[in-house]
């Protein structure tokens, strides 16, 4: 490891390598949990609009005379979108 850092680097010390070496393991050992991820069922459906995602944005700062709200609607099988 020394040879192939001088042949790349300068000003590099033994002992920073072996700084690098031995920290290098418990950063190895922290990727392996934090790669660990919930597992989520998904809701199956097979009819048009048994399940969907509704979504009421808030136009305040812009309101288009009394309109003051977006209502979103996604059907969640067919992807469908109505404003």
């Amino acid at each position: 490891m020394i040879k192939e850092l001088k042949c790349k680097y300068k000003n590099v010390t033994v002992e920073s390598i072996f700084t690098y070496l031995r920290l290098r393991e418990p950063c190895q050992k922290k990727q392996k949990t934090l790669n660990k991820r919930i597992v989520v069922k998904p809701i199956l459906h097979n009819e048009m609009n048994s399940r969907c995602q509704v979504d009421l944005i808030h136009m305040q700062s812009n309101p288009d005379r009394d309109m003051k709200f977006i209502l979103v609607y996604q059907d969640h099988l067919t992807k469908f979108v109505l404003l």
